[in-house]
């Protein structure tokens, strides 16, 4: 047979029986259940009376079996971080050193136990995939954000036995992956979700290991990533109009407070001019700054439809203005009306 005729042969069957195409790697990966593990144990690790069997577990991780030892400086370490009292939130009273370590890999533990039941095997697409979870995956993202600014805010870069500014900075570089996952919801798209979730588990599983790693010689203060500021499901997008001057200093993801300055009619049929704080703790998802400060812009923020309500309200009724909170501030005070005539009484 010809050469030309044993080209022809192959060139045919090639077109009758195209190359398979190559498979998705499995999901969930064996990085999300060995990190999801690890994570659970970090956790425990940090409880006030740790259980005596975290000193040594076993745990199966890509179908091995390995025991974990728990870091030898913690028994010592743990009494002081329990009583060390450094973050006072309104809600959950005062927290101790240890406690603020705890959240991050409990919020991970979370995120992973979730997203390892996205796109079950067998399930239809509609059914297994996570996208009508949008709202809680937000939600992690935002914890997650606020564990690690409460950590940052604290000054912890030299806590356990100065392994902190570098397990800050392992913790840190999941924000961005977490904000992958939220940024994969809306636009549908699983692929991304899984390469992100993975990716998540990985840095996780870098925070875990640190534990056991030898203190850097430096601490250094740990790089922050900022997740996309974006409307978070159930929530709304609200423009508020506000002089140039205003937005000069006032970035996307921030947050501030907004004030109305408006006459009041007073019981005494007076009108007196005041100024009321009618939203606290508002996430700014845009600026929009004119070119020149004495022109106009707009802020974006996002608000629940109860508080979108005042904000439309207070445009109208009178002059409104924003005040920028410290970065990780989110605690809400019961605040009174100010008027000149309470302040010269």
């Amino acid at each position: 047979m010809r050469r030309s005729d044993w080209m022809s042969i192959l060139i045919l069957t090639a077109l009758a029986c195209p190359p398979a195409r190559a498979q998705p790697p499995a999901y969930p990966t064996e990085t999300m259940g060995c990190a999801a593990q690890e994570m659970q144990l970090f956790y425990h690790y940090l409880k006030p009376d740790p259980d005596p069997g975290l000193k040594e577990r076993t745990l199966t991780c890509s179908g091995a079996k390995s025991v974990v030892r728990m870091p030898p400086f913690l028994p010592a370490a743990l009494p002081k971080m329990a009583e060390h009292k450094v973050w006072r939130d309104p809600e959950e009273g005062d927290l101790s050193e240890a406690q603020l370590w705890q959240a991050p890999p409990a919020i991970l533990y979370e995120f992973l136990d979730l997203a390892k039941q996205a796109f079950p095997k067998g399930a239809s697409a509609a059914a297994s995939a996570p996208f009508n979870q949008e709202k809680e995956y937000h939600d992690i993202l935002l914890r997650y954000k606020m564990s690690l600014d409460r950590i940052r805010r604290s000054k912890l870069e030299d806590s356990l036995d100065y392994r902190g500014a570098a397990l800050l900075a392992a913790f840190n570089r999941a924000l961005e992956p977490l904000d992958a996952v939220v940024d994969a919801l809306p636009a549908g798209d699983g692929e991304a979700f899984r390469k992100a979730a993975a990716a998540a588990a990985g840095d996780a599983r870098d925070a875990f290991a640190l534990l056991f790693a030898a203190p850097p010689a430096v601490t250094a203060a740990a790089p922050a990533y900022t997740p996309k500021p974006r409307v978070a499901p159930g929530y709304r997008g609200f423009s508020l109009p506000l002089p140039g001057h205003q937005l000069a200093f006032i970035k996307p993801g921030q947050w501030v407070d907004v004030l109305v300055t408006f006459e009041a009619l007073m019981k005494s049929g007076a009108k007196e001019k005041v100024t009321a704080t009618i939203l606290q703790n508002v996430l700014v998802i845009d600026a929009l700054r004119p070119e020149q400060t004495d022109g106009r812009g707009a802020l974006l923020l996002m608000l629940n439809p109860n508080e979108a309500q005042y904000a439309a309200l207070s445009v109208l009724q009178g002059e409104v203005r924003v005040t920028a909170r410290a970065a990780g501030d989110r605690e809400m005070h019961p605040m009174e009306m100010a008027s000149l005539r309470k302040l010269f009484k």
